[in-house]
C-alpha cells in the first residue's frame, strides 16, 4: 500500500455499490479528522486507524473528543480499506467509468 497523505477537514467519499451488479451506485460522504487520534486498543496498535467524520454530523459540528461523538458518527479505516475513500477528482473519475460501464445502462 502506498501511504496516501489525507488533508485534515477536507471532504473525502465512500463510493461502493447497493448491488453485485454495479449498477446501483452509492456515494457517502466522510470528513478527514485525523491519523491514530483516539489511541488505539493494544491489538490494533500495529495498524494505522484513519479517523473520518461523516458529513451528516459534521453539519452539525466539529469532531470533538470531550463531546462523545456517537460511534455511528465516526469510522475508523484501516490499511485494508483506506484506499476506498477518494478525493473529489477521483470520484468524477469513478462516476465517469460507472457512467460508461454497461452497468449503467
Amino acid at each position: 500500500m502506498t501511504e496516501r497523505i489525507f488533508e485534515k477537514d477536507q471532504c473525502y467519499f465512500l463510493f461502493t455499490h447497493f448491488d453485485e451488479d454495479s449498477r446501483i451506485p452509492s456515494v457517502e460522504t466522510y470528513v478527514f479528522i485525523g491519523k491514530n487520534i483516539l489511541g488505539e486498543s493494544p491489538e490494533m496498535a500495529s495498524e494505522d486507524r484513519w479517523y473520518f467524520q461523516s458529513g451528516e454530523s459534521r453539519a452539525q459540528g466539529l469532531f470533538d473528543r470531550k463531546l462523545h461523538v456517537p460511534a455511528e458518527h465516526l469510522v475508523a479505516v484501516g490499511p485494508d480499506m483506506i484506499d476506498e475513500f477518494v478525493a473529489v477528482r477521483d470520484l468524477i473519475d469513478k462516476l465517469r467509468q460507472w457512467s460508461n460501464s454497461k452497468n449503467a445502462k
